[in-house]
């Protein structure tokens, strides 16, 4: 058999799809907080530059950024002022952190003139810049000044004196110059020299110096102290520049410093009063006196040295004499040391006069006479004298009063003695003048002349209206009783 057959479908369907998109980042990093300085933060500043003083003469470059990226130069910028990763090669960019940032520049050159100013640009990861940005001004002075040599003396094979004339030659300095010098000594007597550390920048004993732009040398006259007769010696010296560099090494000579053998000639002591400063006062209140002393270091020995006054050794200790001090003193230098740190022995300045003072404290504060005594020495801790046993010395005594005279007045104040009747102790009186008399003793039976003062009270005695009418100086009787005539406040 044979069948046919018709059929119709319809259908129905959904569907979902899901994709991926990168967005575009466009803001660029933004720097700030820039600074330049040295390694540890610092700078100088001479005038109104500011100066990079490291060694290594590589400026130090911080800031924040608020991007990581890197830091490219700017067109604008410094042909000096460049990075580097390995502090030998220049590059034109650096690596930048998010957050803060510290870069070390390539070394630059030492100058006073050349100004330094770096110019960037701040780029991140996708080529966004920002910029450009720049530093503030600044200068370079990374090099040590320099000294090729120095001479003692003139190059003398010998020295006789302390005070050495040293030329320094060769002194240069790339940037701001140099403005100070110091020496420093040691000597070869105990066998081997002992070398001075370097000075540090802040030294208090570095000498100002100008120099002339042209002039490489100096010639300079300096003291020592401290150094051993025949030894030789050996003299330091360190240069400081402008910027507060000093000298990586110093320079040397030496000279071999003769014996000084010559005492020092002592010529005069006086006691001053320290209230009145009268030379060879006669008598004092104050247990603390002035001593002016007047010696020169003695030159008259050939082939000696002269060292130049130093020292004085004054004292109220009879023990000291002539001797002791020559002998237990002069020939011992451990004891002439140890009394020069306790103040025994005083190191005063001698002007060029030759004369020094000192102050002098009596070792007994009672009134009485004192008897000070006074010897000298050189800077070769040599006393005046035969340089043998026996110290020259000058003696002098001075009267030392701290209690103050007594006194009876008998007629004080509104009370006198009426110059018409004579009767003492008068309420009244009809002239414009009256004695008062005073009755006094001191201390010392009476061997002194006083000053007196006189005033006039008000009618309460309140001392804010008293006025002082006179001082007078009164020839005291043999009674110890003195008169005295005085106007009254009015001029009557």
């Amino acid at each position: 058999g044979t069948g046919t057959g018709t059929g119709t479908g319809t259908g129905t369907g959904t569907g979902t799809g899901t994709g991926t998109g990168t967005a575009t980042d466009a803001t660029a990093p933004t720097i700030t907080n820039i600074t330049i300085s040295n390694a540890d933060g610092s700078t100088v500043t001479v005038g109104s530059k500011t100066v990079i003083t490291d060694i290594s003469k590589r400026p130090t470059l911080k800031f924040h950024s608020d991007e990581a990226g890197t830091l490219e130069l700017f067109a604008l910028t410094n042909a000096n002022c460049t990075f580097t990763a390995d502090g030998a090669t220049p590059i034109t960019t650096n690596a930048m952190n998010s957050g803060n940032n510290t870069v070390s520049l390539y070394p630059m050159s030492s100058s006073s003139t050349t100004v330094n100013r770096c110019w960037f640009e701040s780029k991140d990861s996708t080529g966004n810049k920002n910029g450009p940005y720049s530093t503030n001004e600044f200068y370079v002075d990374g090099d040590e000044p320099e000294l090729s040599s120095v001479v003692v003396n003139n190059g003398s094979a010998n020295a006789t004196s302390l005070t050495f004339e040293l030329d320094l030659n060769g002194l240069t300095d790339t940037g701001f110059g140099v403005t100070s010098y110091l020496v420093k000594y040691a000597d070869n007597a105990s066998g081997s020299f002992t070398a001075p550390s370097t000075p540090s920048s802040g030294d208090s004993a570095w000498n100002a110096v100008t120099l002339d732009s042209s002039n490489n040398m100096l010639n300079i006259t300096d003291n020592a102290s401290g150094l051993s007769d025949n030894a030789t010696v050996k003299a330091y010296v360190w240069l400081k520049d402008q910027v507060g560099l000093v000298s990586e090494s110093s320079k040397t000579d030496t000279i071999f410093l003769l014996a000084d053998t010559n005492p020092p000639i002592l010529t005069d002591a006086l006691v001053k009063d320290v209230g009145t400063t009268t030379d060879n006062a006669s008598m004092t209140n104050s247990t603390t006196v002035t001593i002016k002393i007047t010696a020169n270091d003695n030159t008259s020995t050939t082939g000696a040295s002269s060292t130049g006054m130093k020292y004085v050794l004054a004292t109220d200790n009879s023990t000291y004499t002539n001797s002791y001090v020559a002998t237990t003193i002069g020939d011992n230098a451990t004891l002439f040391d140890s009394l020069v740190t306790s103040g025994m022995i005083q190191s005063p300045t001698w002007a060029t006069d030759n004369t020094t003072t000192v102050n002098f404290t009596f070792s007994d504060n009672s009134s009485g006479t004192k008897t000070v005594s006074v010897w000298v020495a050189d800077a070769g801790k040599t006393f005046a004298g035969d340089n043998g046993t026996h110290a020259d010395n000058v003696t002098r005594t001075i009267f030392l009063d701290v209690i103050p005279p007594t006194d009876n007045i008998t007629a004080t104040g509104s009370y006198g003695t009426d110059n018409l009747t004579a009767v003492d102790n008068t309420t009244f009186t009809t002239t414009s003048s009256v004695s008062i008399t005073f009755n006094y003793l001191d201390d010392d039976n009476g061997s002194n002349v006083y000053q007196y003062v006189l005033y006039e009270a008000a009618s309460d005695n309140s001392t804010a209206e008293s006025t002082f009418l006179s001082a007078v100086t009164a020839a005291q009787h043999t009674d110890n009783i003195t008169k005295i005539t005085t106007d009254n406040r009015a001029g009557f």
